[in-house]
């Protein structure tokens, strides 16, 4: 299988620690669940590196709990899927998805994160 077939785009968006907007379409299979999921993990992790490194502002540090549980929500999702626990189109967001809602906090790979929740909520 090839990996780059699932590749997300990327969108420039222009600012330092939200440098692009990765959109991507929602996953087809479980293969392109966790290949998105993996990459959820990634942006996660450097976002929060991004904020505690470079955010010379404060803008992002508000947020860094949120990213850290999102993190850690992610990981548990993919050690889930990944042992056969995933459940999906049982009509429920993702547990983070509320947060992030009421945090109003722009992550650049919202639609990413976007695809997978649509893919948790209706399944494939």
């Amino acid at each position: 299988m090839d990996s780059d077939m699932f590749a997300p785009r990327i969108v420039d968006v222009g600012t330092t620690c939200y440098r692009d907007r990765i959109t991507v379409d929602k996953p087809k299979n479980p293969d392109e669940f966790l290949y998105l999921l993996d990459q959820a993990i990634i942006e996660t992790e450097e976002i929060i590196a991004c904020t505690e490194d470079e955010d010379e502002f404060g803008q992002l540090t508000a947020h860094i709990d949120l990213y850290r549980d999102m993190l850690g929500y992610f990981k548990d999702l993919n050690e889930s899927t990944k042992n056969g626990g995933l459940r999906l189109a049982q009509g429920e967001d993702f547990p983070i998805m509320d947060r992030l809602r009421e945090a109003g906090v722009a992550v650049p790979f919202v639609d990413l994160i976007g695809a997978l929740n649509d893919a948790y909520r209706k399944g494939f």
